[in-house]
């Protein structure tokens, strides 16, 4: 799976051509899937995951809307809660209203077990993030919208709303300003009170 975590980070970085070669070879590698191994469903949906990414970077709705639309089935099949949320808010994302019931269920349930990463109460130990999560979680925090972020971190406008998205299922947040709220309460960002602060010290500092 690591040539897919690593095609993900190049869709992130919007190298979509060298993304989509990476791919064609995990593909030709693994060939047809193998249901009877264990880790066969998991593995394919792990690839659609990546691939409706890569198809939403491009532009293409309806190619992102089939291959996430797959994994999200696979993901709930399988149990893994955690992975289908993901699925859902990128599906949601992309206007779909079904995947979004489905993540707010299971958002509102934020005590359950299989979800010990979205939790509010869960320490900031527990809570692995990217470098690039982590920025665009500040650029959020900040107030920036997904255009404003893509200029900022050079990827895509789609690199930067599917990141948001995946932010959004990490935090079990619903909206970006809660989103904002938790990660400050996590310590991972600066709180509202002490942005408007730096705010006016950089104003003073310019004035």
């Amino acid at each position: 799976m690591l040539s897919v975590d690593l095609a993900e980070e190049l869709i992130e970085m919007n190298a979509l051509d060298e993304a989509e070669t990476l791919l064609g070879f995990y593909r030709d590698i693994v060939g047809a899937s193998t249901h009877s191994q264990p880790e066969g469903p998991y593995r394919d949906a792990r690839l659609q995951l990546v691939e409706g990414a890569l198809a939403d970077a491009r532009g293409d709705r309806s190619h992102a809307l089939e291959k996430l639309g797959k994994a999200f089935d696979t993901y709930r099949k399988l149990g893994l809660q955690r992975s289908a949320v993901v699925a859902a808010c990128r599906l949601t994302a992309l206007g779909e209203t079904e995947p979004r019931v489905y993540a707010e269920q299971v958002l509102r349930n934020t005590h359950d077990r299989y979800w010990v990463k979205a939790r509010l109460v869960a320490p900031s130990s527990e809570i692995r993030l990217t470098e690039a999560q982590a920025d665009v979680l500040r650029l959020v925090a900040a107030g920036r919208t997904n255009k404003e972020i893509a200029t900022a971190r050079g990827i895509s406008f789609f690199r930067a709303r599917n990141v948001v998205a995946d932010l959004l299922a990490i935090f079990g947040a619903t909206n970006r300003a809660e989103l904002g709220r938790v990660a400050a309460t996590h310590g991972l960002v600066p709180t509202a009170a002490g942005q408007r602060m730096r705010l006016r010290k950089d104003a003073a500092r310019v004035g």
